[in-house]
């Protein structure tokens, strides 16, 4: 006994219709601050996964989808971040984003440099760090990782980011 197609979408638009909407808070420099604080207060390798990915998101200008899977989709490697697509150099550490969500044209892998700073939210040191802290040093593995070498997942860090938001007001 399964629903029509027409049901479905009747369902879904009055789920969405009857939701207050919400506009989204933009991510500030203080709720990045409020990320690390804590992370390094609680010395929990996800509290600093999950500021690694909101401020590499941040400072790159990305979308979470393409540095973590959601909820329980698969790690897909043409999509989010691999530990080959972070290439460190002297002065600064590159990103290879393969696939952008709103690039219409399907262009080139677009490199994204990152280069080292003096304070706490260095991006080359984040990443260095993030790295050597993955117990899977596959390069075709994700290269945002759970202690057991699963994929860091956007809800976690989406959560992190609330969190942030909330001390921050």
């Amino acid at each position: 006994d399964q629903p029509t197609l027409a049901a479905l979408a009747v369902k879904g638009w009055t789920r969405n219709w009857e939701k207050e909407k919400q506009q989204a808070a933009p991510v500030t420099p203080g709720m990045i601050s409020i990320l690390w604080r804590d992370a390094k207060a609680a010395r929990n390798p996800e509290q600093e996964t999950a500021a690694a990915v909101n401020t590499i998101a941040f400072l790159a200008l990305l979308r979470g989808g393409n540095l973590v899977p959601r909820g329980h989709t698969p790690f897909d490697p043409d999509r989010q971040m691999r530990q080959r697509d972070l290439t460190f150099h002297a002065t600064h550490a590159t990103l290879t984003v393969r696939v952008e969500k709103n690039d219409q044209r399907k262009s080139q892998p677009r490199q994204i440099h990152l280069f080292r700073t003096i304070d706490d939210t260095c991006p080359y040191a984040i990443l260095a760090r993030q790295l050597a802290r993955n117990p899977d040093k596959n390069p075709e593995a994700p290269l945002f990782q759970q202690q057991d070498g699963s994929p860091f997942r956007r809800e976690q860090a989406t959560n992190a980011l609330r969190r942030a938001a909330a001390a921050a007001a």
